[in-house]
């Protein structure tokens, strides 16, 4: 695949970053090679400005992060925030709430450049030094409101769980909760993950048709991996990570950029000039097994231009003929969908197969989707061929298709769609 429709976003603590919170060379190597071949290299992290900006600086990237676990999209190179979500008012009632029934509790807010410690523990001691940070130590109410962008707890992991569980009960509405590591659960503004911080990223860089990655290993990652064209877990990742990913590589300590970068250089090239490439491309299925369900299934969807700016979809008998490589119905000579190919020829086709099911009650389901180009047929020998075909796809005798032709041939059109593009999905409805 070519490089320069392609953006990379990776997680830092436990993908990009090893144990040590280093980035392996190999991987420094890959991903300059990838960026020399018009690649867009980013990272999306549960890091504020400050304790990113080291692994940034590193990595010379130049393209617009995701930091703060969704809530800001930053321009490193030009210092300055592109799009940022503060907290909810009601975030201050959570905290004073967490404060009273967990006493030794941490809890960092996160500012935009600045981070303020309201209660200390330990574990924010350790994550302060790890980081080479100094806070600003504050009462809550000292804390400015504006430009809060998340509060992050700290608490040692086995204590964490009767947070989450008094959060879940107590403190739900109006925010967005993450476990980002087993000592770090994350209060973010409503609807804010990093999946949404990639979505305005990825409108910022003007990349909606283009092929996006996403790599991650902890529960904060799901999202993101999940809407990814190419979702990517690392080998150290959560079941639940490793579950949602479409490719799972090698673990955060041996080069999983590597491993990512070389992968994306072989997918093949699936785009047609005007058309979208299928986003769930793991589940595509080959273009002989396309043909197979068009020339197998009997009933297909046709999608077209209607009245009034409305789509007009309808069902119908169809052939496709595979040396044309083309697909033929018939339809009266007067009515809504013959007009409506004759104002744009622009049309939709789609056809699915009755599926099969295994142990329990879900379908495993194979459709198939055409766009193309809609013409009524002129040359009546031609026609004729073609509506035999059709017939015999359908009649179980060849005298009972000539008998229909004889009585009805004048009464009707045939219409054959050209393919520009056609694309298979394999899905379980589960």
């Amino acid at each position: 695949m070519n490089f320069k429709d392609v953006l990379i976003v990776t997680d830092m603590d436990g993908t990009l970053l090893d144990d040590d919170k280093n980035i392996a060379a190999d991987d420094i190597a890959a991903i300059n090679e990838f960026r020399a071949g018009g690649g867009l290299f980013a990272a999306a992290t549960g890091r504020g400005v400050a304790m990113a900006k080291r692994i940034i600086d590193e990595l010379g990237i130049v393209t617009p992060s995701v930091i703060f676990n969704g809530a800001a999209v930053y321009d490193f190179a030009a210092d300055r925030f592109l799009w940022h979500s503060d907290m909810p008012d009601i975030a201050n009632t959570y905290i004073r709430m967490l404060e009273k029934e967990f006493p030794d509790i941490g809890v960092e807010i996160l500012h935009e450049k600045e981070v303020y410690v309201t209660n200390n523990n330990q574990t924010v001691v350790e994550h302060m030094a790890f980081e080479k940070l100094t806070p600003v130590y504050r009462e809550l109410s000292d804390v400015p409101g504006e430009g809060r962008l998340k509060v992050l707890i700290a608490y040692p992991p086995e204590k964490m769980q009767r947070v989450i569980e008094f959060t879940q009960e107590h403190c739900m509405e109006g925010v967005n909760w993450v476990h980002s590591s087993p000592m770090y659960y994350e209060m973010l503004p409503e609807g804010i993950s990093k999946a949404s911080g990639v979505r305005r990223l990825r409108d910022i860089l003007h990349f909606q048709d283009k092929f996006i990655v996403a790599a991650g290993d902890y529960g904060n990652d799901k999202a993101m991996i999940e809407e990814a064209d190419l979702g990517v877990a690392v080998a150290n990742a959560l079941d639940s990570v490793k579950e949602a990913a479409d490719l799972i590589v090698r673990d955060n300590n041996s080069s999983p950029m590597r491993e990512i970068i070389e992968y994306v250089r072989k997918l093949p090239e699936r785009d047609v000039p005007g058309f979208r490439r299928m986003r769930r491309f793991k589940q595509e299925v080959s273009r002989g097994e396309c043909v197979r369900i068009l020339t197998e299934e009997k009933r297909g969807v046709l999608g077209v231009n209607g009245d009034n700016g409305y789509p007009y979809a309808v069902p119908v008998n169809f052939y496709y003929d595979s040396e044309t490589e083309k697909i033929y119905f018939h339809c009266a000579k007067a009515g809504h969908k013959l007009d409506a190919m004759l104002a744009d020829d622009r049309v939709c086709f789609t056809v699915y197969n009755t599926g099969y099911r295994k142990e329990d009650w879900s379908y495993y389901v194979t459709s198939v989707i055409v766009f193309g180009r809609a013409k009524v047929m002129t040359d009546r020998d031609e026609m004729l061929e073609k509506i035999r075909s059709l017939g015999l796809k359908y009649y179980p005798t060849a005298p009972e298709v000539d008998e229909e032709i004889r009585r009805d041939f004048d009464r009707v059109n045939m219409v054959e769609i050209t393919i520009e593009q056609m694309t298979g999905k394999f899905v379980h409805e589960k």
